[in-house]
């Protein structure tokens, strides 16, 4: 089945308005039944579990944070924005939400992320990506969501990075991408409050260049076994205080520090301005190496084998014994 401009265009439209129905029925259904329920600590895996069922194909990504005294739950969806429905191409978008259910206080709030995905983007997955279509007709609209899988830690990842350029005197002009499923989404930095990164398309596999490639390949593999961590629910995490992301952001970044210069060819091939784009190659540089000053290899491998929530807790154990 060849699916067109315009059929693509339609199956967007379904995506938008059911996605969003959808998310927003699951999230407040959990607020319902988490404010005011009681829930000891000996049953909070049950009731994380009812929650994962609640939630179901919605959740891009599931975590368990905290301790086993104070634990969280955290997912990521795809919802509109009421009070922003537009990007700044006056582009319907959809923002990643997350939602944090903790167990004390209790709590089931939902939030946003600093990154927006627009339509044109949802459009193009229609017509490029992996989809379901059965009956040789009818297509699954929701059978893109793998596709959206490592939108949260990337989008929030890049947004963070950016909060940090933004208190600069450069003025970068830079476009991440992220890994889908089955291509890259390719984005702009717009520096606004809500939206410090608007994805703007998706291009297939099929039509990535070698070195677009080899920048997805160092993504995903930066991404094993952290797709869903407390990065991909930045700013959320933070600012109800149920986790921090600092020492993911320096393992992040020690990861890809290696592969800088591959990176920063690619989020400024825009920029014809030889100077300019070597500067700001080697600004991205610098902040990468320099964000990963006291992790080393073995850092690394303990984050990625023993396990995020291990780690987290063993740090926060340590800054309690040591407080200076």
């Amino acid at each position: 089945m060849i699916i067109t401009e315009s059929l693509a265009k339609g199956l967007k439209n379904r995506f938008l308005l059911e996605i969003n129905e959808e998310i927003n029925a699951r999230i407040n259904s959990t607020k319902k039944n988490t404010i005011g329920v009681k829930i000891s600590r000996n049953g909070w895996p049950k009731y994380v579990e009812k929650l994962k069922s609640n939630f179901g194909r919605c959740a891009l990504v599931c975590y368990e944070g905290g301790t086993k005294r104070k634990p969280y739950f955290a997912f990521c969806g795809l919802a509109i924005e009421e009070n922003k429905p537009y990007n700044s191409w006056n582009e319907k978008c959809l923002y990643v939400v997350p939602m944090i259910v903790n167990h004390d206080p209790r709590f089931a709030q939902p939030s946003l992320s600093l990154f927006n995905l627009g339509e044109h983007a949802i459009t193009r997955i229609f017509q490029r990506g992996d989809i379901v279509i059965s009956n040789e007709s009818d297509v699954d609209i929701f059978s893109i969501l793998p596709e959206f899988q490592l939108l949260p830690l990337w989008g929030s990842f890049w947004a963070r990075v950016l909060l940090e350029f933004k208190q600069t005197n450069l003025n970068l002009d830079i476009r991440p991408v992220i890994p889908g499923r089955s291509g890259l989404f390719f984005s702009e930095y717009k520096g606004e409050d809500l939206a410090l990164v608007e994805i703007r398309t998706f291009v297939d596999d099929g039509q990535l260049s070698e070195l677009q490639k080899e920048v997805k390949k160092i993504f995903i593999d930066v991404s094993e076994g952290i797709e869903a961590s407390p990065m991909a629910f930045f700013p959320a995490n933070e600012f109800y205080g149920v986790d921090g992301i600092g020492i993911q952001l320096a393992v992040m970044s020690y990861r890809l520090a290696p592969h800088a210069k591959k990176i920063g060819k690619m989020f400024f091939h825009h920029i014809e301005n030889r100077d300019e784009k070597q500067k700001s190659m080697d600004f991205l540089e610098a902040w990468l190496l320099k964000n990963s000053e006291g992790v080393d290899e073995e850092t690394s491998i303990l984050y990625k084998n023993e396990g995020i929530r291990l780690l987290h807790n063993g740090l926060r154990d340590l800054e309690r014994r040591n407080p200076d």
